[in-house]
């Protein structure tokens, strides 16, 4: 695995590649036919000039996957006036999770996934390569945002419609974004296991600060999705499997900040 912090500013890049036991003097770089790479990417500013897509295109990968953050929909708040703009965000459907950014605008999402898709270079990768992707936060709609979300049927239907993912896919019809791809190559596959860390995530208490839930039946998927990754892993087939979440999961705790 190979990973690249992002020296434009406005992405970070992971590469993770699989060879099938063939003479590696005998694949061409970038060769598909016995090679499984799997790209993925996080953070993407929209609003910043992509210098990246060159280089994934070059890589020639089997697959790109969005893991979250896919735009950057919610705004920060430019001023939050203390003591009423604290009061006003306790107040409203999602607590201290709405005091510092605002929730998005359905529209410029739109407009925002609309530019991405528009760049020549990403054209190309999307002709040649399977794209894939789940949500975090910002493309979610709100920072730290989760299930009380309103707009995230709305949300949902925008990522899947960015993926072209089409009209009638089991997608479209269920409570979030989680799925799962198989990419395949040379006799060997790989499933890329994408989950949903927002749509069924438990509320954190909103006060006295913004804690994260230690109470028990907290959890970032809903029972339906941990039932589903569970009969996805059992049932696999697959020589390998790749497991994508929005947040982190090694740290053990980050404040103000989220992780497993």
């Amino acid at each position: 695995m190979q990973g690249w912090k992002s020296v434009w500013g406005s992405i970070f890049l992971f590469s993770v590649s699989w060879t099938s036991a063939v003479d590696p003097g005998i694949v061409p770089e970038g060769a598909r036919d016995n090679h499984i790479r799997v790209m993925l990417g996080s953070c993407n500013k929209a609003d910043r000039e992509p210098r990246f897509w060159d280089l994934v295109l070059h890589r020639r990968p089997s697959a790109w996957v969005w893991m979250g953050d896919n735009v950057y929909a919610d705004k920060k708040r430019s001023k939050l006036n203390f003591p009423s703009g604290l009061f006003n965000a306790l107040k409203s459907p999602y607590g201290m999770e709405s005091a510092f950014f605002e929730p998005a605008n359905m529209s410029e999402m739109q407009k925002m996934y609309e530019s991405v898709k528009a760049h020549p270079t990403y054209k190309l990768l999307s002709q040649s390569t399977q794209i894939f992707g789940t949500w975090d936060d910002h493309d979610y709609g709100l920072n730290d945002g989760d299930r009380r979300f309103v707009d995230k049927h709305t949300s949902q239907r925008l990522l899947l419609d960015f993926l072209d993912e089409p009209a009638d896919s089991p997608q479209r019809k269920q409570e979030g974004v989680y799925w799962s791809h198989l990419v395949c190559a040379g006799g060997r596959s790989v499933r890329v296991v994408l989950l949903d860390v927002r749509s069924g995530k438990t509320p954190y208490p909103s006060w006295p600060f913004r804690f994260q839930s230690w109470e028990a039946g907290a959890e970032f998927l809903s029972e339906e999705q941990w039932g589903w990754l569970e009969r996805t892993l059992r049932e696999s087939e697959a020589d390998a499997h790749l497991v994508v979440s929005g947040l982190q999961i090694l740290p053990e705790f980050r404040w103000q900040g989220e992780n497993w």
